[in-house]
């Protein structure tokens, strides 16, 4: 399908219209994500406020290795609205105090 039938589908269903609103939302979400490892990851973390987004995937960027970091951070820029200024800002602050606390 393409995504105008999709879109078609989703308008012409039975559903509540705040229900269609959700499935859509969740189409356009399944697409932004479609070139990452784990959607359901984003997915979980794209409805919490910027800070406890950044918080939310600090704590796994944190415990993942060198090369999964570089990974994790291209997937993050990859979707779209997943991160925001007081996201980055947030973000910031967490890989300062990280450095300052693991750096010799």
């Amino acid at each position: 399908m393409t995504k105008s039938e999709v879109r078609k589908a989703i308008a012409e269903s039975d559903y509540s219209s705040d229900e269609k609103g959700k499935i859509l939302k969740r189409f356009i979400f399944s697409a932004q994500t479609r070139n990452v490892r784990n959607p359901g990851f984003f997915y979980d973390g794209k409805d919490l406020n910027p800070v406890s987004r950044a918080d939310y995937f600090f704590r796994k960027y944190e415990k993942a290795n060198k090369e999964e970091r570089k990974i994790l951070v291209k997937e993050m820029n990859s979707v779209q609205g997943f991160t925001s200024k007081k996201f980055i800002q947030r973000w910031n602050t967490l890989t300062k105090q990280y450095l300052e606390q693991n750096t010799p």
